[in-house]
């Protein structure tokens, strides 16, 4: 069973009898790691309501399956697994009868955006956005079980979650929404926005400073998708963070998409593989953060390093991906 953040802060706390539920010392860096990204919720949380409802592993599917098998530089070892070569036989038969099912890779399946509103849900009230968010050249995407049940047919659901609760612990839960099976569900473009604390707006009618997040529209709203795990590489003088590196499937080949930010006019930016191939970076400056830059690419390959240079073409900075070992490391690179 999933338990909620909430109910495991009662837990931890002491609150109440039953502690058989409590998670062992190997989920540690999966409660950091959710930890994280609630402490980060929470400070959107006037973008709408849900919040309290996040459950403690169900974003650790994008968290796991979303990094790459790493490499000599930056290289994530959180991801040292064998890569399918085939696809599954979920994946064979969604690929069959879901409409509009396309094959993205030699394992991964990417079905139709149901336009439906995917779980745990945090809308976002326009009022807190500031300035306009930026539709970002990559897709937002989330697990079969993300969805309501009757949202797919009941064999593919219950095909996926089966596979979620296969390798569970009985005493810890399972992961929900995780790309199991190798079935990603679009949640169509992927938007990039800031979302400001409080009632959004100060007396003088200019925004508090706010928090860089990753968004997707569902019918008119937005949806929160995640937010940067953290936003210090805001602060001036700070050096560049580097986020993501999930699989996105929206040009001709997968590839791997990074978003990174930092204090400051940034005007060109590349992104440089392992390989030696460069990836022109998209920049934004002083639109989705005021002061800002955040830039992104997707990536053919295994990112190496990002080099930014300023308005005169001089090089500003030079980003090598850190090295990761854990969900928590490789979520801030």
């Amino acid at each position: 069973m999933t338990r909620t953040l909430l109910e495991l802060e009662r837990e931890l706390r002491g609150d109440g009898d039953d502690h058989s539920a409590l998670p062992g010392p190997d989920r540690l860096d999966a409660i950091h790691l959710a930890g994280r990204r609630y402490r980060r919720r929470r400070r959107l949380a006037s973008a709408g309501a849900g919040v309290a409802t996040l459950a403690l592993v169900a974003g650790l599917g994008w968290a796991v399956t979303g990094l790459g098998d790493g490499a000599a530089i930056g290289r994530d070892r959180s991801a040292d697994r064998p890569v399918p070569t085939k696809l599954s036989p979920l994946a064979e038969r969604a690929l069959r009868e879901i409409p509009g099912a396309r094959k993205v890779s030699a394992y991964q399946v990417v079905l139709p955006d149901p336009d439906v509103v995917s779980e745990p849900e945090l809308p976002i009230d326009p009022e807190v956005l500031v300035g306009e968010p930026i539709a970002l050249p990559a897709t937002s995407y989330a697990g079969v079980t993300s969805f309501p049940e009757g949202t797919f047919p009941e064999w593919l659901h219950d095909g996926v979650q089966r596979i979620e609760r296969g390798g569970a612990d009985p005493e810890e839960g399972w992961s929900v929404g995780t790309f199991a099976a190798g079935i990603h569900v679009s949640e169509g473009t992927a938007w990039l926005g800031c979302v400001a604390p409080g009632d959004g707006a100060g007396p003088s009618g200019e925004h508090d400073p706010c928090t860089p997040t990753l968004m997707h529209r569902t019918g008119d709203d937005l949806y929160v998708d995640w937010g940067m795990g953290t936003d210090d590489f805001l602060e001036e003088g700070s050096g560049m963070e580097i986020f993501g590196g999930r699989d996105d499937f929206t040009t001709s080949r997968p590839t791997k998409f990074w978003i990174a930010g930092v204090d400051g006019e940034v005007a060109r930016v590349d992104f440089l593989l392992t390989d030696g191939g460069v990836v022109p970076g998209q920049v934004a400056y002083d639109t989705v953060s005021p002061g800002d830059s955040m830039f992104w690419a997707n990536v053919p390959g295994e990112l190496a390093r990002v080099v930014t240079y300023g308005p005169d073409g001089a090089m500003l900075e030079v980003h090598p991906l850190k090295d990761c070992s854990t969900p928590v490391e490789c979520e801030v690179r």
